[in-house]
């Protein structure tokens, strides 16, 4: 009997399904096991933060520092930037859904959530960079200045790969993060 009243609810929400057009019940069973929050799970955030400057050097420089990276933040194809050196490097551990906070420099703070985890290893990020105003002249009482999202993205990152985030400005040049997550051992 119960069998009957179960396939009878699930032959009725196929059929509404796809009446209004919607995916089907297959569809909707392979979506919901997709992805899952892997609650006992503990994810490694790693971090690199490079100055990129343009300063009409003929070859490239890259820092020592960067060049484990230099693939990620370096451009290929451009020469937007012919000078790239090391600004902070940074790594946390953290369960999965809560947030980490790295505090880059006295401007930028990059917030990193990890969310998920899919079937094939993927781990979902949601990542956000907080800018810092300007400090400027406040009367008695008045409140500091709320730090203003410079960047927010969510990304779906093999382990070991690498997200970058490119054009946040510094005082000389613009800042490039590179960010990778790897499942904690």
């Amino acid at each position: 009997m119960v069998t009957s009243r179960f396939s009878a609810i699930l032959a009725g929400v196929l059929v509404a399904g796809m009446a209004f057009g919607s995916v089907t019940g297959f569809q909707l069973a392979q979506e919901a096991g997709a992805e899952r929050v892997a609650s006992a799970g503990r994810v490694t955030v790693s971090c690199m933060a490079v100055r990129a400057t343009k300063e009409g050097r003929e070859e490239r420089f890259v820092d020592r520092a960067v060049l484990e990276i230099q693939d990620v933040v370096v451009d290929k194809d451009t020469r937007r930037y012919d000078t790239y050196r090391f600004l902070w490097r940074g790594n946390a551990t953290i369960a999965y859904e809560e947030e980490a906070s790295l505090r880059i420099n006295e401007r930028y703070t990059i917030f990193v959530t990890p969310l998920s985890e899919d079937r094939q290893g993927r781990i979902r990020v949601e990542v956000r960079v907080e800018e810092q105003p300007e400090p400027r002249s406040r009367r008695d009482g008045e409140a500091r200045p709320e730090p203003v999202i410079a960047v927010r993205a969510t990304s779906m990152l093999v382990p070991g790969n690498h997200l970058k985030l490119d054009g946040l400005n510094l005082d000389e040049g613009k800042m490039i993060i590179a960010l990778t997550v790897r499942p904690a051992p």
